[in-house]
């Protein structure tokens, strides 16, 4: 069971059925994940948690957690890449990277998206 969240964001359900949670706790973005028929489990996602996060994505292959950064004057998109053992346990993360140039990201990034090709 999900407890002392004060910020929400929409979940995020991957293949497995695990779901994925960001809070937008007062110091800074809480990164939670929960299989099936587990309790949720905090992970440190470098340059995601701790952050002022206003959305985020896990790839339906769980392969990548995208999020929005807020920033004082620009939102920055970054993503960092899921991996995940298979003897199981707690997946690890890479070092969230920007994925546009401070000069391409809009100002305000309203929503976030997947799309196959």
């Amino acid at each position: 069971m999900l407890t002392g969240a004060s910020g929400l964001l929409r979940p995020v359900f991957d293949f497995s059925g695990r779901v994925w949670f960001v809070d937008r706790a007062p110091s800074g973005a809480r990164v939670q994940v929960m299989g099936p028929d587990e309790d949720p489990v905090e992970v440190d996602v470098p340059g995601v948690s701790g952050e002022d996060v206003t959305l985020f994505l896990v790839s339906r292959d769980s392969s990548r957690l995208v999020a929005v950064v807020r920033g004082p004057a620009q939102d920055r998109l970054v993503v960092s890449r899921i991996e995940h053992s298979p003897a199981g346990g707690l997946p690890r993360f890479t070092r969230a990277r920007a994925i546009a140039r401070r000069g391409d990201a809009a100002r305000r990034v309203t929503d976030i998206g997947w799309r196959s090709r």
